[in-house]
């Protein structure tokens, strides 16, 4: 390497899709340019105009040049270090929701917290109010939220009191739970009697927002994938309910939702005279709108179809939902401010009821600006749903993992994600996860199938055999949107509730969920093959905030002399420097690092981190040794 490249250490590598900041071990942050091409010479001298347009172009050949040689020894520095990682004898992936966030447009925390809100509804609050003095228009994490209403569930049933479920809720502190105590009707012949019957009615209202909100989360991580999964036959539905199943069968068979939004009109305009089919076709616009919302709500794409809707409109009802945002933009660039337009929307109809009561003279006018928004959503809505899921980062990582040599360990794939992009990108590539389910119909979970391989007879007898090439073990430590508990097996199906979804759904009492089938077995493997010698650990896209996750790597990290950890994870400079106290993890593993650990830091998302991995197909010991001489070779005619 380069003197200039070695001596190099910028505390912050510059930010860019292009670019890759990465650390190892105790050396200093180096950068790799991924976008750099080799620079081509200069052409024929009489091309140019005059000697000094040819020597300038010469001298920026030369600067060029020399930018790109010293971007390729970077590049080989990552290159060799991967390559040495991905050959150890084990190998773990932890991928968080990094992996689905980017490209694939999957739900974060913050959008699944905005989709909650509407279920949220007046009473739900009033009951967390009068009950632990929780003011949940302060709160803005759906685990809280969350840890509170289950909890709050279950002590119904334990006949708990207030006072013990606040020392059991998570963060109480810092959130300055304050039980207030019971108040009884006194004119009520038996108070004991009415108290009973309000708590079953409170609960019952709990257990349907916990209900509703899960539904969602299930809906957001299941459908990111596929849009307009299931649409049609929701549509229908209506049809079947309201008027005769006319309406859509007209429509093109290959796109009828497509065709349904550009006849939309005419549709209604034939239909006057028919109530029930007025009713079908408002039905059905609201379940497209609603659908488009869910899927790209949160999404900046859908902002910038809304954005001439939204900034020409009255300024004085815009200011009204921005100043309930309370500072949350989504995203800031200068003087201009981006906000959800799901978030948005969830302002103006809370606005819009709370209006109504009080006669507002905004009302009309916020009114028709939140149809006119609604409208463009239901226009763009063939364009939104259309979209599916570019899955192409997850297939190129699955494929250079699985091309280890086939005498090793497979590889074990752990992730948090509940959605399915890992097994779709497999089966679009025709590699084969060992998930822990049989390979039966309908496919039942057994732990026991963790411990199956996938090998292939050979011709030349029927007792030899071969391990098949790309098989992954797949461990879904939370769960997945198609795992439906039925009495007592854990089967996969396509139609999963809420309520039967075999998920840890976001709450702080992960760690104790965990521990719990089907999830205590992969917790097992999990918590063992960080024990595993030879052992290297590629964390992706997961930010450490799970603590039942996050402090066995740590312990593993100080225990395991033999483990070799690679962190993936944007702007992973500022975690190095950070004192905030989420990013407790990360002090400890920058400390780990600076005290001799083999950890690496790599500052990028997931998918141009999948494009850059090397192909393991190349590590033969003559393949190494060609690559080797190779850039002997390269070097000894740089200097020449």
């Amino acid at each position: 390497m380069s003197k200039a490249s070695k001596d190099a250490e910028p505390s912050k590598p510059a930010e860019s899709k292009n670019l890759i900041g990465f650390k190892i071990h105790k050396g200093p942050w180096l950068t790799l340019d991924t976008s750099l091409k080799k620079p081509e010479e200069p052409s024929n001298a009489n091309t140019y105009s005059s000697p000094n347009e040819e020597e300038a172009a010469n001298a920026q050949f030369k600067k060029d040049k020399t930018k790109w040689t010293e971007n390729n020894e970077v590049r080989s520095t990552l290159d060799s270090y991967l390559l040495s990682s991905l050959q150890m004898s084990n190998l773990i992936v932890l991928a968080g929701s990094g992996t689905s966030l980017d490209p694939m447009n999957g739900p974060s925390m913050w959008d699944l917290w905005i989709k909650c809100q509407p279920f949220i509804t007046d009473d739900i609050k009033d009951i967390l109010q009068r009950r632990l003095n929780y003011d949940v228009t302060k709160e803005d994490n759906i685990e809280n939220f969350l840890s509170i209403i289950e909890l709050l569930v279950d002590s119904y049933h334990k006949e708990e009191s207030a006072a013990e479920i606040a020392t059991k809720t998570p963060g109480a502190a810092e959130s300055s739970l304050a039980i207030k105590p019971e108040t009884r009707d006194e004119k009520n012949s038996s108070p004991k009697e009415t108290t009973k019957e309000r708590l079953y009615k409170e609960n019952e209202a709990l257990k349907q927002c916990l209900s509703k909100m899960k539904n969602t989360i299930l809906d957001c991580c299941r459908l990111f994938l596929n849009p307009a999964e299931g649409l049609y036959e929701e549509c229908s539905s209506y049809l079947n309910t309201y008027a005769e199943n006319d309406l859509l069968t007209k429509c093109d068979e290959d796109n009828p939702i497509n065709n349904f939004v550009e006849n939309y009109s005419s549709l209604k305009r034939s239909s006057k005279d028919n109530s029930d089919k007025q009713i079908a076709l408002d039905r059905i616009r609201e379940k497209i709108i609603n659908r488009s919302i869910l899927i790209w709500g949160m999404n900046l794409e859908l902002w910038n179809k809304c954005k001439p809707q939204i900034t020409n409109g009255n300024a004085d009802t815009i200011s009204i939902f921005v100043k309930a945002l309370d500072g949350k933009e989504y995203k800031k660039q200068g003087d201009s401010k981006q906000y959800p337009v799901e978030l948005l929307l969830n302002k103006a109809e809370t606005y819009l009821k709370r209006s109504k009561e009080r006669k507002s003279e905004d009302y009309e006018s916020v009114e028709k600006w939140k149809n006119n928004l609604l409208e463009l959503i239901f226009n763009s809505s063939p364009e939104l749903l259309n979209k599916t899921c570019s899955l192409n980062a997850h297939s190129v990582f699955l494929q250079k993992l699985s091309r280890r040599r086939t005498n090793a360990p497979r590889p074990k794939l752990f992730t948090t994600n509940y959605d399915r992009c890992f097994e779709t990108a497999a089966g679009q590539k025709g590699q084969v996860l060992i998930d822990g389910f049989s390979f039966t119909n309908p496919r039942i979970y057994d732990p026991s199938f963790f411990g199956y391989d996938i090998v292939r007879k050979t011709s030349e007898s029927e007792h030899n055999s071969v391990l098949q090439e790309g098989v992954i073990k797949l461990y879904k430590i939370h769960g997945s949107v198609d795992w439906k508990r039925v009495k007592n097996a854990i089967t996969i199906d396509e139609h999963v509730s809420g309520d039967d979804a075999c998920m840890i759904f976001p709450a702080k009492q992960k760690y104790h969920q965990s521990y719990i089938q089907p999830h205590l077995e992969m917790m097992s493997q999990y918590l063992e093959a960080l024990r595993e010698p030879e052992t290297c650990v590629l964390v992706i896209g997961f930010g450490l905030h799970d603590d039942h996750l996050s402090e066995p790597l740590l312990s593993a990290i100080k225990s395991n002399s033999s483990l070799r950890v690679i962190f993936v994870v944007p702007h992973l400079e500022d975690k190095e420097t950070s004192t905030d106290k989420d990013d407790k993890y990360w002090s400890e593993a920058f400390k780990e690092m600076s005290n001799g650990a083999d950890i690496a830091m790599i500052s990028t998302k997931f998918e141009p981190f999948a494009k850059e991995i090397p192909d393991i197909r190349t590590l033969s010991t003559d393949d190494r040794a060609i690559k080797a001489l190779r850039e002997l070779i390269r070097e000894a005619s740089i200097h020449d």
